[in-house]
């Protein structure tokens, strides 16, 4: 496993441009906008992609093939894909954050330290939900497959949403009281379903990848 996560650090670490392109976007957001929460999961999020496309590095020239005589499971494999994953995500979001309160202090802009950092956790849960969508679909289909199964699930959730706001419109009143019922819960209890409903997914997801790559022949 520590192997596993030296190698992905590694195959990251090659990723020199698009790191550099990631900090150069985190100061012109920082300093041309005003909503920093914006800037953090958005860097979070890229920082997550560059993770998950470790996973291409490891397919090129059959390199799983031979990674599989090497005495690493499938199951290891697919667990430390996940972990990268996460770990990555973290550690670039507590980097964009602390970055982010850096310029906010610079520029005089004062905010709940609290109540920022639980609307920043949002970062982590996108990364989170964004994982366990991404990664069973690589593995299934590769990646440039993947891409385009997920512009396809994108598209229909967009039309789920599309012709329920249409045929199933709600009313003033409904909306009222289904907003009153999410500010009721606060902003911590909102955040802390949101998260455990993340790593059910996580696992659930993590499961459906253990069957999915135990089927496929390398």
């Amino acid at each position: 496993m520590k192997g596993l996560l030296i190698k992905d650090l590694k195959l990251l670490g090659n990723q020199k441009k698009a790191l550099l392109i990631a900090v150069v976007m985190f100061i012109i957001f920082m300093v041309t906008m005003d909503n920093p929460l914006f800037v953090v999961n958005y860097i979070t999020f890229f920082g997550a992609i560059a993770a998950l496309g470790t996973l291409s590095y490891d397919e090129f020239n059959n390199g799983l093939t031979f990674m599989f005589t090497l005495p690493v499971s499938r199951r290891q494999y697919v667990l430390e894909k996940f972990l990268f994953c996460i770990l990555a995500g973290l550690s670039v979001w507590i980097v964009t954050v602390a970055g982010s309160c850096g310029f906010m202090f610079y520029k005089g802009t004062f905010v709940n330290p609290a109540e920022y950092l639980t609307e920043c956790l949002t970062g982590i849960v996108i990364v989170a939900v964004m994982t366990s969508i991404m990664l069973p679909l690589q593995i299934k289909l590769g990646q440039e497959k993947a891409r385009t199964g997920i512009f396809l699930f994108a598209g229909i959730i967009a039309v789920i949403f599309f012709v329920l706001k249409v045929w199933v419109a709600p009313t003033d009143e409904q909306m009222t009281a289904l907003l009153a019922g999410i500010e009721g819960l606060g902003l911590a209890k909102g955040m802390l379903i949101f998260a455990g409903s993340a790593v059910v997914l996580l696992v659930v997801s993590y499961l459906i990848s253990v069957r999915i790559i135990n089927k496929k022949e390398y």
